[in-house]
């Protein structure tokens, strides 16, 4: 591994230099050694890319070589955790830093001996490491029965929540209240109460938002209809808490995490079986079980949306099933549909997919401008959005959770 970080120190060098234009700039900072104060003393810098494709090569070297969480990335997001770490350890190569030859990049400039201490540095990042941290998402929508406790997420009473869920040394327990978010006592503005918790184990905040969401696609999926789209005009579910180095406790307001729910979502003990499913599917990394992932949080994302968008995306749930969509799509999506529901005949299907061509090829910017929406209704008495939901729900719980009736 030690070589392949060593690789991963010459491709990132081999892009940057010490002088460029001002739109070649890739960070402004100020070299410190690691771990220091930022109040010690610094000098500032300047580093700048030439060839993006340069440093892309960099990037991509590190998401495929690097720690197993960073192929679930964005490469923007690791373009940013790359630049991090480089900035934080720019330390080890320092020397000559305001003696380098403009035109030729640092690889070529930096010592073999300061490039294997940045290249130890990277083995023992976060970017050949996957430490894991447990982000705390609150919430009022959310009604338990009992509290679920999973290898990598919970849902817990926030009466209940403590220290010993997050690992996390219990002689800091003193200042946080979890009935409340943000959490920490002294923090006394906009605070709120907190009804449960949906903690969740993972690398990034990114990464643990995607989990949420298919958590949340997983429970609003198994609740009645009628109760998931009835909305009113409170938001009470946002925000985002963290301990890093098991000690300091960050918070943020995030977007919205639930539609402005009428009903409380009640999560049952039948539901554990489900639940405890999809914690089995976060785990793996085979293609199906990422495919279901994919299927449940494109439902949890169709919850906020209305009209074609929306319709669209329920198609989605189930295209995210199909293994190959390159070749008769539209077919495997009526396959699929009929195995689980066979109430719906082929010919009503294609109608169905008819209505989401118009949407996707633009000629219908709302639903009901589709020259097919009509026609479906008159032809089936029923409403195309409906019936679509219904096929989605069936299809979904049978293929994913292999719920029966």
């Amino acid at each position: 591994m030690m070589n392949i970080c060593i690789e991963a120190v010459d491709l990132i060098l081999d892009a940057i230099y010490s002088i460029g234009e001002r739109n070649e700039l890739l960070s402004q900072f100020t070299i410190r050694e690691p771990n220091s104060s930022i109040w010690s003393h610094g000098i500032g810098t300047e580093i700048y890319i030439r060839n993006q494709q340069d440093y892309l090569k960099a990037l991509v070297f590190i998401k495929q070589n690097g720690a197993s969480y960073l192929r679930k990335l964005p490469i923007s997001e690791i373009r940013n955790k790359v630049t991090k770490f480089l900035t934080k350890n720019f330390w080890f190569i320092r020397e000559g830093e305001f003696s380098r030859n403009p035109n030729i990049s640092y690889k070529i400039q930096i010592p073999v001996e300061a490039k294997l201490n940045l290249a130890n540095a990277l083995l023992n990042s976060s970017l050949f490491k996957e430490d894991l941290n447990t982000f705390l998402y609150p919430f009022n929508s959310i009604q338990l029965e009992n509290d679920l406790i999973f290898d990598n997420f919970f849902i817990i009473n926030s009466q209940n929540l403590s220290f010993q869920h997050m690992n996390i040394d219990v002689r800091y327990s003193n200042e946080f209240d979890f009935l409340y978010y943000p959490s920490i006592r002294n923090e006394n503005q906009n605070r709120k109460r907190v009804s449960t918790w949906i903690g969740i184990k993972a690398p990034t905040e990114e990464i643990s938002r995607r989990t949420l969401y298919s958590i949340l696609g997983a429970i609003s999926l198994f609740e009645e209809s009628n109760k998931r789209y009835c909305f009113n005009s409170l938001c009470e579910d946002s925000g985002c808490s963290y301990f890093s180095h098991q000690s300091s406790y960050t918070y943020r307001q995030t977007q919205d995490l639930t539609p402005s729910l009428y009903f409380k979502l009640k999560v049952k003990n039948e539901l554990v079986i489900q639940l405890e499913h999809l914690s089995s599917l976060l785990k793996s990394n085979d293609k199906t079980s990422q495919r279901s992932i994919s299927a449940l949080t494109s439902f949890y994302k169709s919850w906020f949306e209305k009209d074609a968008e929306q319709y669209r995306t329920f198609c989605s749930c189930i295209e995210a099933l199909i293994e190959d969509t390159r070749s008769k799509s539209s077919q495997k999506f009526r396959d699929l549909s009929k195995s689980y529901i066979p109430k719906f005949s082929e010919t009503q299907l294609t109608d169905l997919l008819k209505i989401r061509g118009n949407i996707v090829h633009g000629k219908a910017p709302h639903l009901y401008d589709s020259e097919n929406y009509d026609f479906y209704v008159e032809k089936y008495l029923s409403e195309p959005r409906s019936d679509l939901l219904e096929i989605v729900e069936k299809v979904l719980k049978t293929h994913i959770f292999q719920i029966q009736g």
